[in-house]
């Protein structure tokens, strides 16, 4: 129990160090990868349902 809590805490205190370590570039490039995730998820769960 202790082990997970020091595992969460470190985790929660690494957080800001990768969002400030981030250069606009590479969130432009994230924010494109997630765009193109949620359309292929949309198209699939669009195209599955007109199946059903």
């Amino acid at each position: 129990m202790r082990l997970k809590f020091l595992l969460a805490m470190l985790l929660l205190a690494a957080v800001p160090v990768w969002a400030a370590a981030a250069p606009s570039s590479d969130l432009q490039a994230r924010r494109d990868a997630l765009d193109k995730l949620l359309a292929e998820q949309w198209e699939y769960s669009w195209s599955a349902s007109m199946a059903a």
